[in-house]
């Protein structure tokens, strides 16, 4: 699955002092209320709550009940919120169990307590097979600038004991990643340890989602990451206070 499976965290807004200066609470955020959820989203903003809906309707139909687990980071240079969105869902193909893992970092402009806009940093996600995931890395930057070469690397952290390996790389179109989609990947045989390639960013600013699959002898593995592209360097973000 690509980054369609993204959704809007409400964000909270905090005193100079971290004191909360209005809005929902922590515990509010994590109710796994989708209503509650789309009431904390301003009229005036940038995101549709019927939008929103629709994106967790489709991931329900797939992953069944979801939960998810809102946290907030040091706010942005720019004085946005940075918020951390984790999802967790199950769902079941031809009688296969998946397990759905994904993780979002969110900067995000808010307004008594509702959210006017949003811009994702981080997105990824995991689908797989089994207990456990395959140990895997990926080695994708979370951005690049406009026009720029770079590497999407999917590292095995660990052999395997044995059976083969086979897995592909693909570029989900946002058209794709918004209806979540699932691309046609032509596998190949892996030898390597893993999978490379150098790839190069669009010299218009938006993103880039790369989905690679693994197929092993226990399962597979289907895992989703969007590299942010800008014309501008990556936000700085305060460093964590003791």
């Amino acid at each position: 699955m690509g980054s369609g499976w993204r959704l809007v965290a409400p964000a909270w807004s905090r005193g100079p002092a971290g004191e909360p200066t209005g809005g929902p609470s922590p515990p509010a955020l994590n109710n796994n209320d989708a209503a509650g959820l789309t009431a904390l989203i301003n009229q005036e903003g940038t995101t549709d709550p019927q939008q929103l809906l629709a994106r967790l309707e489709r991931l329900e139909e797939r992953f069944g009940p979801l939960t998810w687990q809102v946290s907030q980071g040091q706010p942005f240079a720019d004085g946005r919120a940075r918020l951390e969105l984790e999802v967790r869902g199950m769902g079941e193909v031809a009688g296969v169990l998946y397990q759905l893992e994904a993780t979002q970092t969110l900067a995000v402009s808010s307004r008594q307590g509702q959210i006017l806009e949003q811009e994702v940093l981080e997105e990824e996600s995991w689908v797989y097979s089994g207990d456990q995931r395959l140990p895997v890395t990926l080695q994708i930057p979370d951005a690049v600038l406009t026009g720029q070469r770079y590497d999407v690397d999917v590292i095995l952290d660990d052999p395997l004991d044995s059976g083969l390996l086979a897995g592909g790389i693909l570029e989900v179109s946002p058209y794709e990643a918004q209806i979540m989609r699932a691309p046609t990947i032509q596998l190949v045989t892996l030898h390597a340890g893993g999978l490379f390639k150098r790839v190069q960013a669009p010299y218009t600013p938006g993103g880039q989602t790369w989905t690679v699959m693994l197929v092993h002898p226990d399962g597979a593995l289907i895992a989703s990451k969007r590299v942010r592209v800008s014309d501008t360097p990556t936000p700085a973000t305060p460093p964590n206070l003791p």
